[in-house]
Formats: structure tokens, sequence, C-alpha cells
């Protein structure tokens, strides 16, 4: 996008006249220039096809470039400003840039923030460092809901006014349909469609997929779920009130709230789709990791499945037996409750 000139220039119509003959004209005068120069710098930080940010994304980010996002009325800036394999110095800064200041995090890989890109006490977006190197770092970009009552993270320094670099050097690895990108050269639209097919295959044609979206929709279901709910229906299963562990206070900080399907290429026709939980404290791990060959001349796509995270140890029996006792609980809290040992 062209910046917009700024050479306008005031032609003196009589060089041997006071330059303030008028009062009332150079002030005129002043205040046009004012708004010119407003005009101006708004156009310049405008930003170009910003991303809409309505569901998980993922990024790789070289240094000194950024990314804009779009998330509800808001306009924000991510800037990688350095990385290397310990980690990665991440900028968040709401745009335009001279409207606020920006919140600087150092993140190692594998560690998140919550932030409010608002500046209010209630975060509305988590970023985590996946991986870094020293030319760029890959980025989990989750939008949250203020109902969730997420808090930012503590200890982000705020700096600024930081100028916020364009987009160039953005490189999206991950779609879904709802992706949309100014970024359109033939080797990301290749790889774009690879996902999109690697994620509609891992949702329509594994079991595995099949059964993490029915969770997604329990998941969302059960959000609803509150103390005097759970407390009732444990008691119905268990017998005995929950406590300790079990209390609604603690299960419901490890019960997710929904469930992102995500797609990571690999090399040739190979890719990752993961199923990562959204969790009230932004944390996240992936439940399900897929890698699936997505060769048209490959019949058994599915190259290795492994349950991780709060999963971490059980199969495909385990989980579906686990789903069939949840799902059948018809309140808001099945989600929230295990199979009593039989």
């Amino acid at each position: 996008m062209a910046k917009p000139k700024t050479t306008a220039r005031a032609k003196m119509q009589n060089p041997h006249k006071h330059a303030i003959a008028n009062p009332k004209r150079f002030f005129t005068f002043i205040g046009i220039v004012v708004i010119v120069l407003a005009v101006a710098l708004a156009l310049a930080f405008a930003p170009s096809g910003p991303l809409a940010l309505s569901s998980f994304k993922t990024v790789v980010l070289h240094n000194g470039t950024s990314v804009l996002l779009k998330l509800n009325r808001s306009i924000f800036a991510i800037y990688v400003a350095s990385s290397s394999s310990s980690g990665a110095v991440v900028l968040v800064s709401k745009v335009p840039v001279l409207s606020g200041y920006a919140s600087e995090a150092l993140l190692v890989p594998n560690s998140s923030v919550n932030v409010s890109i608002n500046a209010t006490g209630v975060a509305n977006l988590n970023i985590k460092l996946a991986k870094s190197n020293s030319t760029s770092a890959e980025l989990y970009i989750t939008p949250l809901a203020s109902v969730l009552g997420v808090k930012p993270s503590s200890g982000l320094s705020i700096i600024g006014p930081v100028s916020i670099g364009r987009t160039s050097g953005l490189k999206i690895i991950v779609t879904s349909t709802s992706t949309s990108s100014t970024t359109s050269t033939s080797t990301i639209n290749q790889t774009a469609a690879l996902l999109q097919s690697a994620l509609a295959y891992a949702n329509n044609n594994t079991s595995e997929g099949l059964l993490e979206t029915e969770y997604a929709s329990l998941y969302e279901k059960d959000k609803a779920c509150n103390s005097s709910i759970y407390n009732e229906t444990y008691t119905h299963y268990y017998g005995t009130a929950p406590s300790g562990d079990f209390s609604f206070l603690n299960v419901s900080k490890q019960t997710p709230i929904d469930i992102n399907e995500t797609a990571y290429y690999i090399s040739g026709t190979l890719v990752f789709v993961n199923y990562t939980p959204v969790m009230r404290s932004g944390k996240q791990s992936p439940l399900l990791s897929l890698e699936l060959n997505m060769s048209p001349l490959t019949k058994l796509r599915i190259v290795k499945a492994a349950y991780t995270g709060i999963l971490q140890g059980d199969n495909y029996s385990i989980v579906n037996s686990t789903y069939a006792f949840q799902s059948r609980i018809s309140n808001y809290c099945g989600a929230y409750i295990m199979p009593p040992p039989s």
C-alpha cells in the first residue's frame, strides 16, 4: 500500500509581505496543516488487510516483522523483535501504534501469555511460542471470550510507543475455512489447500477426529455447568459430595471449554493435525495429534495417532468409553464428571 504524499507546501503569494499580516488567516492555516498531518499519519499507520481472528491461528514471523490481526472491532499488531532457539521477544500493540503503548513479553518455547489488547482487566488474546530459532518464531494465537474472565498475565512490561512493521515476512502455515489473508503466493496457496484437506479428512474420516469434534460440542454445551449442578450430578454417580481435587473449583480449571483443530505442514504430503483444548486459564497442550500422509496414492493415511496433554496415556478405546458416559449426562456438567470405577 503506497504511503500518502505529505509534500504539500504553503506558497506565499508575495514573499516581501509580512508573514503574519492577518492573525486569523494564520491560525486557520495552522489548523489546516495540523489536520492534514493527522490524516497523513492515520493513513500511514492504517493496516493493510488485517487477518480476522475468529478462531485459533498459527503464524510464523521472521525477526523484525509483524502480523496485523482484527479481533471484533479492534486491530492490533504482533511483532517479533528478536528470537533464538531459547525464546523470543514478542510485542503486542493496538493499531495505530501512536494511539497507545505496546506490551512486551519474553517467551520461551511452549510458554504463553494472556493479553488484553484493550488494556482492561480481562484478557482477550492468548499468545504461545511454539518454537523459535535465530531467524523466526512460530506463534499460536487464540482469541479468548471476555465472558471467561481470564486475567491478563502478570509481569508483562509496557513499553513504547513502538514502531510496528508491516506484514512483510508473514507466512501462514495453518488455515481453516474461516482464514483469510492478503498473502497470495502459489506456495502458500498450495500449502493451505493441503492443510484444509488434512483438516477435513481428520474431522470426517478418522475415528479419533470424529470423536474430538463430538467432544468439542460437549464442551461447548457444558460451559453452562455451575457448582450446584456439578455437586448434584457428582453425588448421584459417586454417592458422596465432591471435595478436594474433585471440587467444582478444581475440576472446572481442568475441563476444556472448546477444542481448536489446527494443521501443521511437515514436509512433502505429511501433515500434523492437532486437537487442542481451550482452557479457562488460556494454557494449551494438544489432546490428540494425528500425523497424516495426504498423498492421493496413500490408502492408509494415518501415520501416527498420539493422545497427549490431559489425555496422556489414554487410547481411543478409553476416550471413547469416557465420552459414551459423559454424553449421556443430560444436564450441563457431563464433561466435568469422570466415569466411576467399574
